[in-house]
């Protein structure tokens, strides 16, 4: 009987975790966009897009290290199983 508690406590507590960490990431990601958008070119003199993780400033670029690429590289593979669909910022911000 205890063991059944555990697991059931178990569940609730990972699938609150699990709801949380993404409620969390998707809050975190409104700073980075508003902030990449101010953010502009040197090779081009047009301001970065809203979506940091496509269109990732230098200094952004910098500091997600080798997070984005990655993010990048498991999105696409992904897509290569499923349809062929584009890669958006969303996929890879869940990706990272």
């Amino acid at each position: 009987m205890l063991y059944r508690w555990n697991i059931d406590l178990s569940g609730a507590a990972h699938e609150a975790l699990h709801v949380f960490e993404v409620v969390l990431r998707n809050a975190l990601d409104q700073q980075p966009c508003i902030w990449n958008t101010s953010q502009p070119d040197p090779s081009t003199d047009r301001f970065h897009s809203s979506d940091w993780l496509i269109d990732p400033s230098a200094l952004l670029l910098r500091i997600a290290g080798r997070d984005i690429p990655d993010a990048k590289r498991r999105a696409l593979k992904s897509t290569t199983r499923r349809q062929k669909r584009a890669v958006c910022g969303s996929t890879l911000l869940a990706g990272m």
